[in-house]
């Protein structure tokens, strides 16, 4: 997975905020194996990423209207892609039991796309929703 965005400088969470990450019975669906523990804080480097590929049909879009060639290498100088780090999302668009609510806590490190997908350096897995 990972993140596209035309956000170039990293933001710094100001405070606590609220974001949801699929995951499949607490493991990674990405990383088989790896299972987060409710409550605990995890960190990580973000680093970008030479795969571009989209998360979603919304990322897709967004990057097919605003940034037409984008996926033969266009556009290089107005976006970038991150891969390692944390994956969420601002609101939990998957109806199914995978979804997890999670914190970014305050100070860390994060990229944000238009389409309301998140790469942070830190985050706290809660409950599932």
């Amino acid at each position: 997975m990972c993140l596209i965005t035309d956000k170039l400088e990293p933001r710094i969470a100001e405070e606590d905020f609220t974001v949801y990450k699929f995951l499949q019975n607490r493991e990674s669906v990405y990383y088989p194996g790896f299972f987060y523990e409710k409550d605990m804080l995890y960190e990580t480097e973000i680093k970008e990423s030479d795969e571009w590929a989209c998360f979603s049909h919304e990322d897709r879009y967004w990057l097919d209207r605003e940034y037409l060639g984008w996926d033969y290498g266009k556009h290089t100088d107005k976006l970038k892609c991150f891969g390692p780090g944390f994956h969420s999302m601002r609101k939990s668009i998957f109806g199914r039991d995978g979804t997890y609510k999670a914190t970014i806590p305050k100070g860390a490190t994060y990229y944000e796309n238009p389409s309301g997908y998140l790469v942070s350096n830190k985050i706290i897995v809660h409950d599932r929703v």
